[in-house]
């Protein structure tokens, strides 16, 4: 039986001939769906089991009861289902979406299975995506998501193993030295594109979640603090540069601040007018910004001078997100969520 469950009915055109549906069922149950060809119309002329034309019925998502009686409809008044789902529609019982354009495609091939499947990874990306991210790091994190979504691995499983890799990325930057640092920034990257790919995986399997997001945050903010700091760390073991220690931890604990303080306010508190990552500054303040800038410091050997920038830049960041901050007023549904 179907209980409490969503039915789904799908019907498909017919490419060499039309086909027709009839559903059959036992009291409350759909016990079986049966397919009629034109040709074969004239065997059943005379069968109180009636064949009935559904090619443009299209896919339908009911509950039971309703289930229920559109098949018995079909089943004792011979009435077309096109005819039943229109009947439905003028009086308002159900609602109608056109998703040709986007999200529905006609699979009858190996060429358009995968036609559909480049078009479903490419809606992936997100309005906030930078070109950087667009046209570099979402063709490769769409890669290794095509990959992990067919594993049983959740999307947090995947934010926590960018987390580790992150922190390998620390650890080279602690070492030292330049060659160090050059692999810290590559391995980096690579945490990125896990940490882009676990979106991808909770959006593709349908288990997006605010805590989720909650730990993404505290991840990808913990990884970009801690590379800062052990870069500051290194510089002062070979170098013993003054004050530079101070101004890692300042970059360190101000990116973590700001970064953690976005995530509340672009995803907690949900306040359009108000939300940080519709401002100009936003454009410069991301996480594909961080890294070029971080590469590109540590490949001309610049990391002190990266330091001194970052501890500057995310100061003036962090107000700007305290007057977002204190401006921002939760709409009614969040407030309850969150007194």
């Amino acid at each position: 039986g179907l209980d409490n469950a969503i039915a789904r009915v799908a019907v498909r055109n017919g490419k060499v001939e039309p086909g027709q549906c009839t559903l059959k069922l036992n009291i409350d149950d759909v016990v079986g769906c049966s397919m009629l060809r034109e040709t074969d119309k004239g065997h059943q002329a005379g069968s109180t089991e009636a064949a009935t034309d559904a090619q443009t019925a299209g896919l339908i998502l009911t509950t039971p009861d309703a289930l229920k009686d559109i098949a018995m409809k079909i089943a004792n008044c011979h009435i077309d289902l096109s005819d039943i789902v229109e009947d439905l529609l003028d009086v308002g019982k159900i609602k109608a979406l056109d998703v040709t354009n986007e999200l529905c495609m006609e699979i009858t091939s190996r060429e358009t299975m995968q036609e559909s499947r480049n078009k479903l990874y490419g809606l992936q990306s997100k309005t906030s995506d930078s070109p950087f991210s667009l046209y570099v790091s979402r063709k490769l994190s769409r890669q290794v998501s095509g990959v992990l979504v067919r594993f049983p691995i959740s999307p947090n499983q995947i934010t926590l193993l960018s987390f580790f890799i992150g922190l390998l990325a620390c650890w080279f930057y602690l070492q030292g030295g330049y060659w160090y640092s050059v692999i810290g920034a590559m391995v980096l990257y690579a945490s990125i594109i896990l940490d882009l790919s676990d979106g991808e995986v909770a959006r593709l399997k349908f288990m997006s979640s605010r805590y989720g997001g909650l730990l993404d945050s505290i991840c990808d903010s913990t990884v970009f603090s801690g590379v800062l700091f052990c870069a500051a760390l290194a510089i002062y073991r070979d170098s013993h540069m003054p004050n530079i220690i101070a101004v890692g931890a300042v970059a360190a604990v101000v990116l973590f601040i700001c970064s953690n303080l976005f995530f509340y306010l672009h995803s907690v508190r949900e306040d359009p007018e108000n939300d940080p990552s519709n401002s100009i500054i936003r454009t410069f303040a991301n996480e594909d910004s961080f890294y070029l800038a971080l590469l590109g410091f540590t490949l001309f050997d610049g990391l002190s001078w990266y330091l001194w920038a970052v501890a500057a830049g995310a100061t003036v960041y962090l107000f700007i997100l305290i007057k977002d901050f204190m401006a921002s007023k939760p709409s009614e549904g969040n407030a309850q969520q969150h007194p």
